[in-house]
């Protein structure tokens, strides 16, 4: 919905910092049945992962019908996840290289507090941020900051108090703010969406990225004139399968069929 009448607020020259009814707000523990099916507290459970010398290049290809994209057991372990993406944070973060295990551990504690799988969520801090904890707020019609680029009202990182921090950025993005749905709310579902694929993790990728979900089951939609919503879930699939985010993985998506990213994108 976001997506679709911001354009309209623009055009009409009115303000596009939006409220939202505070009873929206913050859920702390996803409930519905089939979001619970793609969580587990196993770091271990997982499909084999790509070889290492093979995980920057690696793309899936698969999606964008919501029925396509991979199967929970065709995820790999968070712990081969972490490993593949643990190279990536280091060079993210030069001045807080102590830091990166905190990282995984607040991931960890959040993921089990809010039933939301590890994975899932590793996978958007590395989609929105590359896991830098400086990372700027984005600004655009609400500003989004920290790991997880949340919504209006997340925080960014605080070195005075940089456990603390690193654990807020996460519940912000999983368990949302005061008036903005987090991952576990696109999970659980949300009233003023209509789609029978709630509990679905790669519907609730592109929601998380683009607050609408236009082409019900095809998630390769632009939404809002947010180009990179016709791929977020596709890039999030192959984060799950290994990807490592690399510009080669980015380029080989280029070919994919289905895909609609173009060489320039990436």
């Amino acid at each position: 919905m976001l997506a679709k009448i911001l354009p309209c607020i623009t055009l009409l020259g009115l303000p596009t910092v939006l409220a939202y009814p505070t009873a929206w707000g913050v859920l702390e523990v996803v409930s519905n049945t089939v979001a619970l099916n793609w969580y587990s507290s196993n770091f271990d459970k997982g499909g084999p992962a790509p070889a290492s010398e093979k995980t920057a290049s690696f793309y899936n290809c698969k999606g964008p019908q919501i029925s396509d994209f991979p199967s929970f057991d065709e995820w790999i372990s968070f712990n081969d996840m972490w490993q593949i993406n643990e190279p990536i944070l280091k060079l993210s973060n030069p001045d807080h290289p102590n830091l990166i295990p905190t990282i995984r551990e607040k991931i960890e504690l959040v993921s089990t507090s809010t039933q939301v799988d590890a994975r899932l969520i590793l996978a958007i801090i590395m989609e929105e941020s590359t896991g830098n904890l400086n990372v700027p707020c984005t600004l655009g019609s609400m500003t989004n900051c920290g790991l997880m680029q949340a919504a209006g009202g997340s925080v960014s990182f605080n070195p005075k108090d940089p456990e603390n921090s690193i654990e807020q950025m996460i519940r912000d993005g999983v368990r949302g703010v005061g008036e903005v749905p987090g991952l576990a709310g696109y999970l659980n579902g949300i009233s003023w969406i209509q789609n029978a694929e709630f509990g679905n993790p790669y519907l609730a990728a592109h929601l998380y990225n683009a607050g609408s979900a236009t082409g019900g089951g095809n998630l390769g939609v632009i939404e809002g004139g947010n180009k990179k919503s016709k791929v977020y879930a596709s890039d999030i699939s192959s984060r799950l399968t290994g990807w490592d985010g690399g510009y080669a993985g980015c380029l080989a998506s280029t070919q994919c069929p289905g895909q609609l990213r173009e060489a320039g994108d990436c």
